[in-house]
């Protein structure tokens, strides 16, 4: 498992429309990632953004991670 430094984008597609605080899903996000050893520890990331995206018109919701060597 490397352990270079990262930047990662996180796109959040919310199952509907209602308001939410974004930096709340970074955590258990970047944890989940530690525990499944995508990477050793997630102070490898050294740039890190979220953006809301419009509802993800089956309802379900998901996020998509784009992660990039820094």
């Amino acid at each position: 498992m490397p352990e270079l430094p990262v930047k990662m984008t996180l796109l959040f597609h919310p199952p509907k429309n209602f308001r939410y605080d974004i930096d709340n899903y970074f955590k258990n996000i970047l944890d989940c990632m530690t525990k499944g050893r995508i990477f050793s520890d997630d102070s490898q990331i050294v740039d890190l953004r979220g953006l809301k995206r419009p509802k993800d018109p089956k309802g379900e919701g998901y996020v998509n991670l784009v992660m990039e060597a820094y």
